[in-house]
């Protein structure tokens, strides 16, 4: 079984900045540095319009739409 854990906000910003700091001095990379835990509690951007232009292609409901589609199907 896998449990999701609430971990709070600032510990996940603490830990990725220790992260950081080891890399520093290791030279070695950990998983958990400031970027990666920027990408994991920063906010979600959904941006469709390369695949539209490139593909010449238009999708048949708003972003919006299709979530909210999705969460009351």
């Amino acid at each position: 079984n896998n449990h999701l854990l609430p971990i709070p906000l600032q510990l996940l910003k603490v830990l990725g900045v220790s992260s950081d700091l080891v890399t520093k001095i290791t030279k070695k990379t950990l998983p958990t540095n400031t970027s990666s835990i920027d990408r994991l509690a920063g906010s979600l951007v959904v941006d469709n319009s390369k695949i539209c232009q490139t593909l010449s292609w238009q999708p048949p409901y708003t972003t919006e739409k299709g979530i909210f589609l999705t969460v009351n199907s």
